[in-house]
């Protein structure tokens, strides 16, 4: 999977989808990043790269169907993931739902 066929599995879970860095929503929104690589090696080759991806979503919502969907479409895609990490921020009165992806 490229990173822009990964863009577009988490525009399939939200409408704003935004790269590195967030701007001032009204909604929901998610911000994803690379954040580095992980390397498969094979008879002392580089048999698959994956790159590692931080998937945080943002909602003022109690309770939203995003985070359901969102790992949904990851298992549907094969993405090995972790998380979420649920952070409360009391300045924004908006839950952080933060995932780790490896693309390959």
């Amino acid at each position: 999977m490229t990173i822009f066929e990964f863009k577009d599995v988490l525009l399939q879970c939200c409408k704003a989808v935004y790269h590195i860095e967030g701007f001032q929503e009204n909604a929901d929104f998610i911000v994803w990043a690379e954040v580095g690589a992980r390397a498969f090696n094979a008879d002392d080759a580089r048999a698959e790269e994956a790159t590692v991806v931080a998937v945080d979503f943002f909602t003022k919502k109690e309770f939203s169907e995003v985070p359901v969907m969102i790992k949904e479409k990851f298992r549907e895609y094969g993405l090995p993931y972790r998380g979420p990490d649920i952070i409360y921020d009391k300045d924004t009165g908006r839950r952080h739902f933060a995932y780790t992806v490896e693309v390959v």
